[in-house]
């Protein structure tokens, strides 16, 4: 790893790709360089330079959180359960 730091005024963020083996190091303080290099430290690879090197826009899907999930299944159960209920009792009249 130690090849990473040859150029690099200081690093101001490391980012781990696990599922590609990569890893971005990123010097926005002096030298402005993104760095791109395989989690073993070769292939080592200046990939952005320029004053907006901190700066990355990622799209993101957004993920529904499961407790979300859950309060819609939970409403869901309510309304299925009072429509039976509803039903049940005019069939009864």
């Amino acid at each position: 790893m130690g090849g990473l730091s040859s150029g690099l005024q200081s690093i101001d963020q490391i980012t781990l790709d696990p599922i590609n083996g990569k890893l971005f190091v990123a010097d926005g303080f002096g030298g402005n360089k993104l760095i791109r290099a395989n989690l073993d430290g070769t292939g080592i690879e200046t990939i952005g330079t320029g004053n907006a090197v901190g700066v990355l826009f990622v799209d993101v899907t957004p993920v529904p959180e499961p407790s979300s999930l859950a309060l819609l299944g939970m409403g869901l159960l309510s309304l299925g359960g009072t429509r039976l209920r509803q039903r049940k009792s005019s069939g009864n009249d």
